[in-house]
């Protein structure tokens, strides 16, 4: 369901705490949100992507590439 995750926390590469702030969209693979790391306030885009299409092998490849 779009946006339900605002809020949510998630890790970063180095240990960072990224907050889910804002839902942008959706795409073939997944949705993307705006978020903020909690120390510093930068700002990334954040795609979750859904596990259950990676056990697709076609939907596995698209990824990858």
């Amino acid at each position: 369901m779009a946006g339900t995750r605002i809020g949510l926390i998630i890790a970063g590469p180095n240990n960072q705490q990224f907050e889910l702030t804002d839902y942008l969209g959706a795409g073939a693979f997944g949705e993307v949100y705006r978020a903020e790391e909690k120390e510093s306030g930068y700002i990334a885009a954040v795609k979750l992507l859904p596990l259950s299409g990676i056990q697709d092998p076609s939907v596995k490849q698209a990824l990858l590439n």
